[in-house]
C-alpha cells in the first residue's frame, strides 16, 4: 500500500515590498492562502490589520485588491500627507483567519516595511559674504542634479538673479559643493560676479 502524509505545514510569508508611490503593498506566502478553513474564498480586508507610524504620513483608509494570484496578496493604501521615509507600515495577520488549501492557519505574524521618502528638498538658508562676491546655498536635505541619486549639482542647476537696487549680477558660478552625504549636497558655494 501506498498513501500520502496529510500537508500539516502552514504556509509563510516569503516577502514583503512596497511600490515606489506608496500606494501598493504586496506580500508574496510559501503557497497560496484563503480566507476560510476549507482552503477556500479569497483573502479579505478582516483577515488582516493594517498600521502606520511614526514620520509625517497618516493611513487613511486601506484596502485588499483584487487577488489574481492566490499566493500573493496586495494591500492598497491611501495616504494624508507626504511620506518623509520614517514611516513604518505594518501587517499583521488575524489569528485563525488565513489560511492554505489544506486548512493550515498562518501563524500570527507581523511584517513591516517603510514607507518611500517623497518629501521635495527646499533651501533652507542663504549666507552672503560681507564682500558680496560669495553665497552659500543651504538644503533640507542632500540634493542632486538628476532623479537617480547621484552626481554634484552645477552651475546650470540653479539660478540666481538680483531683483533690486543699482547693481546688476553678471555671472554665478558653483565654486565648491557642501557636506556630501550619500553623494548628494547639502550646500553649495556659489561666486557671484556684481557690478555696480
Amino acid at each position: 500500500y501506498t498513501f500520502s502524509l496529510y500537508d500539516l505545514l502552514p504556509p509563510q510569508a516569503d516577502s514583503i515590498k512596497i511600490d515606489d508611490d506608496n500606494q501598493i503593498v504586496t506580500i508574496t506566502y510559501s503557497e497560496p492562502v484563503f480566507t476560510n478553513s476549507t482552503g477556500s474564498g479569497d483573502i479579505v480586508a478582516d483577515d488582516f490589520n493594517v498600521t502606520l507610524q511614526g514620520g509625517l504620513a497618516d493611513l487613511t483608509d486601506w484596502e485588499i485588491q483584487t487577488i489574481t494570484n492566490p499566493s500573493v496578496v496586495e494591500f492598497s493604501l491611501t495616504l494624508d500627507g507626504t511620506p518623509m521615509g520614517e514611516e513604518e507600515l505594518t501587517i499583521t495577520s488575524v489569528e485563525n483567519q488565513v489560511f492554505d488549501s489544506a486548512g493550515n492557519a498562518l501563524h500570527v505574524e507581523s511584517l513591516s516595511v517603510l514607507l518611500n521618502e517623497k518629501q521635495t528638498p527646499e533651501i533652507s538658508s542663504i549666507s552672503l559674504n560681507h564682500a558680496n562676491d560669495e553665497l552659500i546655498v543651504y538644503f533640507t536635505e542632500p540634493v542632486y542634479p538628476y532623479d537617480n541619486g547621484f552626481n554634484e549639482i552645477e552651475t546650470e542647476d540653479i539660478d540666481v538673479k538680483i531683483d533690486s537696487g543699482i547693481a546688476t549680477l553678471v555671472s554665478f558660478e558653483i565654486t565648491q559643493i557642501g557636506t556630501p552625504q550619500e553623494n548628494g549636497q547639502d550646500s553649495v558655494i556659489v561666486h557671484l560676479t556684481i557690478s555696480g
